[in-house]
């Protein structure tokens, strides 16, 4: 065999073996941070293993973080549990955090054991939290974020929801809104208000100019009742307007109410004589998914957008 053939042979050799190394690429204890997109920087993963280690013999809790381009063919929860399965190894006390950033999705992917102290709303919260540093492309202000609030759920400490991120919060040292900088709306409402006054005026002066019009014909006096003040009449039919406009809602608003009343009860009748077959699917759709889930993980956690 010549030269040139065994070099062909040796590069697709290298090609498969970089391919099947990338397919079964997986946070370890020893290397927590499984960065396949290449976003993070060498001393980002540096100290991101570094916080991962100290969790990791601090709190006995091994936080693994993978960041992915895309999660096709998957959907992002079950890479998370495969990834789960892969890199707890037998550890009960484990999460995953997995970024995908051409989806612009992540996920959080928590064992049983951590459950008691961190629930799935409180996973969701966390990704929610950390939505700032994602849409500014900082992943690994992300991911510091979430090793420090993953830290504080296993430690049984309030989530920190008041935490400065970058696109969640208002900048720092803003000004807080004066008379001169009121928002758009506020004058929007006092414009609104101001409208509606000037046509309550402006239709009861014109019913009140032509109650005198009719009177004076009626009479057939040849000239209007001057006996009052035209600005009496027309705050008295301002007022008769008011008061047609506040009894006409009252119907509208009554007729509504009926209604929906109505609907609401029969709502409950039906959902009183399905509640029977919700709890027998319930109970089902519990079975199946625990046998769906990858054997080795038990667990759940949250996903988010950004």
């Amino acid at each position: 065999m010549t030269a040139r053939p065994l070099a062909r042979l040796a590069v697709a050799a290298l090609i498969m073996i970089g391919a099947v190394a990338s397919a079964v690429a997986a946070p370890t204890a020893t290397a927590p941070v499984d960065d396949r997109a290449g976003v993070l920087s060498a001393q980002a993963i540096a100290e991101l293993t570094t916080e991962l280690a100290e969790l990791r013999d601090r709190d006995d809790t091994a936080l693994g973080l993978v960041i992915v381009d895309r999660t096709a063919p998957d959907t992002i929860e079950a890479l998370a549990r495969r990834e789960a399965v892969r890199f707890a190894d037998g550890r009960s006390r484990a999460a995953v955090m997995v970024l995908a950033i051409g989806d612009r999705q992540s996920r959080l992917e928590v064992s049983e054991a951590l459950r008691p102290t961190f629930p799935d709303a409180r996973a969701k919260l966390i990704l929610d939290n950390v939505r700032g540093y994602l849409r500014d492309g900082d992943h690994a202000g992300a991911l510091h974020a979430v090793i420090r609030e993953v830290r504080g759920a296993v430690r049984g400490e309030p989530i920190d929801l008041e935490s400065p991120h970058p696109g969640v919060s208002d900048p720092a040292g803003a000004a807080p809104p004066t008379e001169a900088t009121a928002p758009a709306s506020h004058r929007r409402r006092w414009f609104i208000l101001a409208a509606v006054v000037a046509v309550l005026l402006a239709g009861g002066s014109l019913w009140a100019r032509s109650a005198r019009a009719s009177t004076a014909t009626w009479s057939h006096a040849g000239d209007v009742d001057r006996r009052r003040a035209f600005w009496i009449d027309a705050l008295w039919h301002t007022a008769k307007i008011i008061g047609w406009v506040a009894v006409i809602l009252f119907v509208v608003l009554a007729s509504g109410s009926s209604k929906s009343s109505s609907r609401s009860w029969s709502s409950r009748s039906s959902s009183r004589s399905s509640s029977s077959s919700s709890r027998s699917s319930r109970s089902s759709s519990r079975s199946s998914t625990s046998s769906s889930r990858p054997s080795g993980w038990r667990g759940g956690g949250a996903s988010s957008g950004w």
